[in-house]
């Protein structure tokens, strides 16, 4: 992956065990291409996490991101009318359709911060998954994968997108990515 070009700011990468460390402690599983990313550098500034970064202050920081999705899809529920069919009748009571979305929400796949509101797809754990720009219940494609995410996201002189982006991503079809794919 050629990131010098999207012009970002590297840090030191992360160690076999602060990955480790890191999925563990957020019950993550990285796809093998940010192990490789991560395995050769970090990317720091405004927006990144800091994955080796055990402080309390960080820990939140970093569960906030990974609830910020689904937190986002909870907001539209109570806020503009979000209902899922497969969720069944939507309660009358605002409170009431929260429990049921919630509950619903508690079973999705995670999703990996990478940077702002953009995540990369965790499942199924291979290469090439798309990146997502998730914004409550707006969520469309930032990158068919990493490469393509970061190029779109940071390249200063723009270029064209890898992939048609439209229903599949890197060769993966949108409805083999569990719940986010919809």
């Amino acid at each position: 992956m050629s990131l010098r070009a999207a012009h970002l700011d590297f840090g030191p990468p992360l160690t076999s065990s602060q990955m480790d460390a890191a999925q563990e402690s957020f019950g993550l599983h990285f796809p093998p291409d940010l192990v490789a990313l991560y395995s050769n550098l970090t990317l720091i500034g405004e927006g990144f996490l800091d994955w080796a970064d055990q402080s309390h202050d960080n820990i939140a920081r970093i569960r906030a991101a990974l609830d910020w999705p689904v937190d986002g899809l909870l907001f539209d529920v109570a806020n503009n009318d979000l209902w899922l069919p497969e969720w069944g009748h939507r309660p009358a009571e605002d409170a009431n359709a929260l429990v049921v979305a919630r509950q619903y929400l508690g079973d999705v796949p995670q999703m990996i911060p990478l940077f702002s509101h953009r995540y990369l797809v965790s499942l199924p754990c291979r290469a090439g998954n798309p990146v997502l720009s998730v914004y409550q219940s707006d969520i469309i494609i930032s990158g068919a994968d990493l490469e393509d995410y970061f190029l779109n996201e940071f390249s200063r002189n723009g270029r064209d997108r890898k992939d048609s982006m439209d229903t599949t991503y890197a060769g993966l079809a949108a409805d083999a990515i569990p719940f986010w794919g919809r």
